[in-house]
């Protein structure tokens, strides 16, 4: 899996958005026939990552809509970062993006950027 940082926008005052780009770079693993009665390999094609943001610098915050994304084998997702900075914020933040598959957490992907007021 990758994430990649948005291209640089500028934080106005109030909420700001910002759109990291995560891709699941995995493969569907093949399910035992004898796991379940049931062909579920049609559902097997996607992957699930938990996500966590953090934000430092003085008076900015982050808020992260969901904890969770999925994206299929190959392709990437937009996931969707909205950041805030209060009065007398710093000039600039370093935001931090994380990601963590769901089905195996050791594979993960952290990408951090600089936001700007």
């Amino acid at each position: 899996m990758s994430l990649v940082a948005p291209p640089e926008r500028r934080a106005d005052r109030g909420h700001t958005r910002q759109e990291a780009t995560l891709t699941n770079r995995g493969a569907p693993a093949p399910v035992d026939p004898a796991a379940h009665p049931d062909d579920v390999g049609a559902h097997a094609g996607a992957d699930v990552y938990r996500l966590l943001a953090s934000i430092e610098g003085e008076g900015w915050s982050v808020l992260l809509p969901s904890e969770l994304a999925t994206a299929e084998f190959g392709a990437s997702v937009p996931v969707t970062v909205w950041v805030s900075r209060g009065r007398g914020a710093a000039p600039s933040a370093e935001l931090t993006l994380r990601a963590t598959s769901e089905s195996d957490p050791g594979q993960s992907a952290t990408v951090t950027w600089t936001v700007r007021r």
